[in-house]
């Protein structure tokens, strides 16, 4: 069933967005990880080791959810697969050990891949011949696009009283001070 036409474009957006999320995350935390081997007080080897996690997890999660989404069609692996990317996120947020951090890295990974694999999935079922090569090119351009965006979501100075911009998307970073004011995001 292909759907019509006006929802074509909220459904490419939402797909491009979904399989950008496991790319997303690692352009956000890149910059983060000295600031990250500070605040837990971990090796520069064991931070750069959450990148790898994380690596394994995108790429280990496609080869388990691929076919669960084919067993048991594509809502519920997606929509469990970005609450274990959720609940992975804020357990790193959360999180002032490395060996957790790392575990959910893994996790949070897994969950990412969910947005990546399905995607596709999704495009597949809906289309097929050249109009699924079109989608499928646009969804690839929508994705190659975050990593250029994404810092725009990021503050470019370092640091904003003690609270790095970077870290409040995908980790909490405690500073001296315990709240943070509108004034600190302008």
């Amino acid at each position: 069933m292909k759907p019509a036409v006006k929802h074509r474009f909220l459904m490419l957006g939402l797909l491009g967005t979904l399989s950008a999320f496991g790319p997303l995350s690692m352009d956000l935390y890149l910059p983060a990880l000295p600031v990250i081997q500070h605040d837990v007080n971990a090796s520069a080897t064991l931070i750069q080791m959450t990148i790898t996690m994380s690596l394994l997890g995108l790429a280990g999660g496609q080869l388990i959810i691929g076919p669960l989404s084919d067993h048991y069609g594509r809502k519920w692996p997606l929509i469990s697969g970005l609450v274990l990317f959720t609940l992975a996120s804020l357990g790193i947020a959360l999180s002032n050990n490395i060996w957790v951090i790392l575990l959910l890295r893994l996790i949070q990974g897994i969950g990412g891949s969910a947005g990546q694999v399905l995607s596709r999935s999704i495009a597949r079922d809906l289309f097929s011949g050249h109009e699924l090569t079109r989608y499928l090119s646009v969804l690839m351009a929508i994705n190659g696009i975050f990593p250029i965006i994404s810092p725009g979501f990021r503050k470019r100075d370092s640091h904003v009283d003690g609270l790095e911009w970077d870290i409040l998307l995908t980790r909490r970073h405690w500073g001296h001070s315990d709240c943070v004011g509108a004034d600190d995001f302008a």
